[in-house]
């Protein structure tokens, strides 16, 4: 994934959805299938799905870099000149 192009909070959400339910296919098959390379190549496909779902998830629950946080906000509203918007409420 490029970071020019970040995904929404939704694409995120909807694609650690495809990856949970992939997860839980993988593990039904890996549960029907017996043998020394099946067992391993399942092992190998569920970890990497864990490991893209890891991803995802943290990228989703980081700060947006895109918006700040409401501490912020609210840090730059309490440093916004008060006089100011006094001044324009009452119509000067």
């Amino acid at each position: 994934m490029s970071d020019d192009n970040p995904l929404s909070r939704a694409e995120i959400d909807d694609r650690i959805a495809i990856l949970r339910d992939n997860i839980r296919q993988l593990i039904e098959q890996a549960a029907g299938h017996s043998g020394g390379q099946a067992e391993k190549r399942n092992s190998d496909r569920i970890a990497q799905r864990c490991d893209e779902l890891d991803r995802l998830i943290k990228e989703r629950d980081a700060p947006s870099k895109k918006w700040p946080t409401m501490a912020i906000l609210l840090r730059r509203l309490d440093q916004a000149p008060v006089q100011s918007c006094c001044l324009l409420a009452e119509g000067q």
